[in-house]
C-alpha cells in the first residue's frame, strides 16, 4: 500500500485475483454439500436413503458403545408403499415426506429423526 493510504495498481490486481479465488472456493464447497446431499437423500421423497441410513447406524453403534446405553431400530413395512408412492408423485403430492413427519412429531424432534426410505 501507498503512504496515503491509497492501494496501488499492482496491489489492486493481486486483491482482485485473490478475492476471485475466495469466491470460486466458497461456491465450489456450496456445490460440495449440495453434492452431499443429493447422495444421501431419495430424489423423489427426499427422505434419507439406505447409504445414509448404514452411517447413521454405524454412528449410533459407536455411540451406545462408547457411553454405554441401548438404542432401538424401528422398521416400518408399508405394503404396495411403490404404488402409493408412483400414485402421489403423479399428483404432485409425496406421500412418504407426510409420514416422515409424523413419525418424527412422536417419536423424536424432527431435526434429530428421519424415516429412510427403503425400496427393496
Amino acid at each position: 500500500m501507498h503512504r496515503a493510504g491509497r492501494i496501488r495498481s499492482p496491489d489492486l490486481k493481486l486483491l482482485e485475483a485473490l478475492s476471485d479465488f475466495a469466491a470460486i472456493a466458497l461456491e465450489n464447497a456450496r456445490h460440495v454439500k449440495k453434492i452431499h446431499e443429493l447422495t444421501i437423500t431419495d430424489d423423489c421423497t427426499s427422505l434419507y436413503n439406505a447409504r445414509h441410513m448404514g452411517f447413521i447406524l454405524e454412528t449410533e453403534i459407536y455411540r451406545s458403545q462408547r457411553y454405554n446405553y441401548e438404542f432401538s431400530i424401528v422398521f416400518i413395512d408399508l405394503d404396495h408403499f411403490k404404488q402409493v408412492n408412483d400414485t402421489q408423485r403423479a399428483s404432485g403430492r409425496l406421500a412418504a415426506a407426510g409420514g416422515d413427519r409424523k413419525c418424527a412429531e412422536g417419536a423424536l424432534p424432527a431435526d434429530r429423526f428421519r424415516v429412510p426410505l427403503w425400496r427393496g
